[in-house]
């Protein structure tokens, strides 16, 4: 049996007798005795946190009868009992923060998985954090399953395959919060990187095993695959992983379309009006306040100017007869640019770059060209090559790998070098097609990124 709850207090179980109590508790305890392999009774007592534990409310009014401790180890054996036996209850619990209603959400997610549903499916109904830290229970019901032959090889392939998909996850998804995203916006991403690792033909296993740039050629910013081809080859008329990022996009709530028009205009000038949309996106989705940041369009303006009112002025242009409501365009954008994250951080973590990205310590080397005027006027002292140095800057800024890429009119730019977290890059040239063959520029978050002088 598993002990109920409801959410106006105790679990329904306790309001009984102290003799009910009782007998329903070694009930659990005759279950878990029951189970037939030791091996899997010893993991599960293994498996769970020492002061994992119910402690009876303060203010119960039933507290002479409440339990002062139930152990939860109990409750996790009773539902292996039942997966084991093939008699799990499907129903899914209501409340899954609630310490007895663990074993019920990880069972019933583990079922899900081994009924071959998707890992990015679990995330959309209840958001990452809060299967983060079930996936240890979920995987011990693998184990157990395994260890009881009770589930196919196949199935358990996938379902562990699932399993270490979701821990990756949850660890990005930690380091995302920990940045301030809010949790909205990063399950997005999460979403759309898993999905992007699902199916046949998923797009995660189209990239290039491995990009390496030969010493003549980091100045042109050249990068050959495993193959020997240069990687601008892999895209010709029918795009590769481009063409079905394009229809990902489309078929789930975003815009290929959008997302093109601001590469474009991001490529041209950083400051153009898709470019500063998209940096008040970033902003809102980290719940950054807007003065810690550089603004070249003052954020707040008069009449219909200033970054913040750029959204506002794009919608205000469409059709009137055709566009969605402002709440939709807007969700519109933020689901784009999540997709453009996903399809990003999908590509730097498929893709060896050595002397590029570090995937141990997920770190990434960049570079990028300041002028000496701006650095000096944020104290900045371009003559100290040792120390790193901060300064204020946009939310969102262009950078490049291998090798500083300097555009007109940066004669006598400085150049800067950092090393940054794989998550703070949100967008790669690499990845679509453009006018000119500098492979080497990405887009980032500045959001802690300290750097050094390197002239």
């Amino acid at each position: 049996m598993f002990i109920p709850t409801n959410n106006n207090g105790p679990p329904k179980i306790f309001e009984r007798s102290l003799e009910t109590i009782k007998e329903s508790k070694n009930q659990i305890l005759k279950e878990l005795n029951n189970l037939k392999d030791v091996v899997i009774r010893q993991e599960i007592q293994r498996s769970i946190p020492p002061n994992f534990s119910l402690i009876r409310p303060s203010q119960s009014p039933i507290h002479k009868v409440w339990p002062s401790k139930i152990d939860i180890k109990l409750c996790i054996g009773s539902i292996l009992n039942k997966t084991l036996n093939v008699t799990l209850n499907k129903a899914e619990p209501q409340e899954v923060d609630h310490p007895l209603n663990v074993g019920t959400f990880s069972a019933s997610a583990f079922k899900h998985l081994e009924s071959d549903g998707k890992a990015s499916e679990l995330v959309q109904r209840y958001g990452m954090e809060k299967i983060g830290d079930k996936l240890p229970y979920i995987e011990l019901i693998l184990n157990a399953k395994i260890k009881s032959n009770t589930i196919s090889p196949d199935i358990a392939k996938k379902v562990q395959n699932d399993i270490n998909n979701l821990k990756e996850m949850a660890s990005y998804d930690k380091e995302m919060r920990g940045d301030n995203f809010n949790a909205q916006f990063v399950n997005k991403i999460v979403t759309s990187r898993l999905q992007m690792r699902e199916g046949d033909n998923p797009i995660s296993s189209q990239f290039p095993k491995s990009l390496e740039t030969h010493p003549d050629d980091i100045q042109q910013g050249k990068m050959k695959d495993e193959n020997g081809d240069e990687f601008d080859h892999l895209r010709g008329p029918n795009g590769l992983t481009e063409t079905q990022f394009a229809n990902f996009c489309d078929t789930h709530g975003g815009s290929y379309a959008l997302l093109d028009k601001w590469m474009r205009e991001q490529g041209g000038d950083s400051w153009s009006g898709d470019s500063q949309i998209f940096k008040c996106l970033l902003l809102e989705a980290m719940g950054e306040k807007a003065d810690k940041y550089f603004w070249k369009v003052p954020f707040h303006g008069e009449g219909n100017s200033g970054a913040g009112r750029a959204l506002h002025l794009k919608y205000a242009l469409e059709d009137k007869d055709k566009r969605p409501t402002f709440k939709e365009y807007k969700a519109l954008h933020n689901t784009s640019l999540a997709h453009q994250m996903a399809y990003t951080m999908e590509f730097l973590t498929h893709t060896k770059m050595p002397g590029v990205i570090d995937h141990e310590n997920q770190t990434i080397t960049v570079y990028r060209t300041e002028s000496p005027a701006g650095l000096e006027a944020n104290n900045v002292d371009i003559h100290d090559t040792e120390n790193l140095q901060t300064m204020k800057r946009s939310v969102f800024e262009s950078v490049s790998i291998i090798a500083p890429v300097f555009a007109a009119g940066t004669e006598g730019a400085i150049k800067t070098k950092q090393v940054v977290p794989l998550r703070n890059l949100a967008f790669g040239f690499q990845l679509r097609q453009l006018l000119t063959d500098k492979e080497r520029e990405m887009g980032m978050l500045t959001k802690n990124t300290p750097f050094k002088i390197c002239n």
